[in-house]
């Protein structure tokens, strides 16, 4: 037998095989690098800073996530830093979602019609128009700051504004909702804005939120059945006023609520036009606590609720001369009026004492100091 000759047959049978394997596949090429101008699609993630000489910065398609990476989209002071634009004929419902970065120094930061946008981690710095303009669009900000702007954000027109977690400082107008926009704000804080957040012919809801050192901290301009709850507003020019009274009888309608905030050194903590119901707040130290004049304005307010309020140290407690309903509430040691509301409806449990100004109530039944 010829063990050798078989062995050598094997091994070249082998080795035909071995050789006949087919070779590895080689990486897919790397992904070219953003640059000013151009259009995204799908996901991308920023590997480095933009500066951008024109406008717009990037494109982003419908769809399209952007992940700046912790990296800055810089623009020449003026046009729009991130444009969320559709072919002609498309429309915008698959969502663009940008995160984790910068947009400074452009005319609009970003700009969105007709689309679900989502911003998370973002900074958008030193916009001379507005740092986040939709129009008829549905926008989501968390964890994010805004700052040094005309405008943070303008939504208009039949959208949605939802943030969370988020900081706006020194901007002209923090925060706008406007025409038929569903504004909702939480855990956030706005400072040194002349206006912080304003809802205009809209609802909104600001919730367990800091308003610190604005002109106008809060303003519903004929935002009806609007609500600030569990808030803080202190040291603002005015913390939060409604401008328009509604252009038409409401009647006892309860109007917008105001509940469990603290109102602590501001020059005016709350002026009202319009109907409100304001519950279990804290009004400290302030210039005026709680005003609503309308008696002689075209469209006069036709009813306050005020219920276990209390207020301590202020110059005017309370000052109302329209319709209001009044129970349990408490004034004390302010330099002014303490309960001055000659049109109330008294329900009962008002306590005033140690106000500057007499009678200490006015419309209403009061306590008088408790006896030691």
């Amino acid at each position: 037998m010829n063990v050798s000759s078989s062995v050598v047959a094997t091994a070249l049978l082998v080795g035909s095989c071995v050789l006949a394997a087919p070779a590895a596949a080689a990486p897919p090429p790397a992904a070219p690098a953003l640059a000013c101008g151009d259009t995204v699609t799908g996901a991308v993630l920023l590997d480095r800073d933009l500066v951008c000489t024109t406008a717009p910065g990037l494109v982003l398609t419908r769809g399209a996530t952007v992940d700046l990476g912790g990296h800055t989209v810089r623009g020449p002071g003026e046009g729009t830093g991130l444009l969320i634009d559709w072919p002609d004929g498309e429309s915008g419902t698959d969502p663009v979602t940008v995160v984790n970065g910068t947009v400074r120094d452009w005319g609009t930061g970003i700009e969105v019609q007709e689309a679900t946008l989502t911003l998370r981690g973002m900074t958008f710095d030193r916009a001379a128009y507005t740092a986040v303009s939709g129009f008829r669009s549905d926008v989501t900000l968390e964890d994010s700051t805004i700052r040094r702007t005309g405008y943070g954000v303008n939504v208009y027109y039949y959208g949605s504004l939802t943030v969370a977690r988020s900081r706006f400082v020194d901007n002209g107008t923090g925060l706008a909702g406007g025409f038929n926009t569903g504004m909702t704000v939480t855990d956030s804080t706005f400072e040194r804005n002349t206006t912080g957040a304003e809802c205009s012919e809209s609802y909104a809801q600001v919730i367990r939120t800091r308003v610190v050192r604005n002109t106008t901290g809060v303003s519903f301009d004929w935002c009806l059945g609007s609500r600030l709850h569990d808030s803080e507003l202190v040291r603002n020019e005015t913390a939060f006023r409604t401008r328009t009274p509604a252009p038409y009888d409401v009647g006892d309608w309860e109007g917008d609520q105001v509940f469990r905030n603290r109102f602590d050194r501001n020059e005016v903590a709350v002026d009202l036009r319009e109907n409100a119901h304001l519950q279990d707040n804290r009004f400290t130290r302030n210039g005026t606590a709680f005003r609503a004049l309308t008696a002689g304005n075209d469209f006069p307010i036709s009813l306050f609720a005020l219920e276990r309020n209390t207020f301590d140290r202020n110059g005017d407690a309370v000052d109302v001369d329209t319709r209001i309903r009044m129970q349990d509430n408490v004034a004390t040691r302010n330099t002014g009026w303490g309960i001055h509301t000659p049109a109330a409806e008294d329900l009962g449990g008002n306590v005033a004492w140690g106000n500057g100004r007499e009678p200490q109530c006015t419309g209403v039944v009061c306590a008088g100091r408790p006896r030691s």
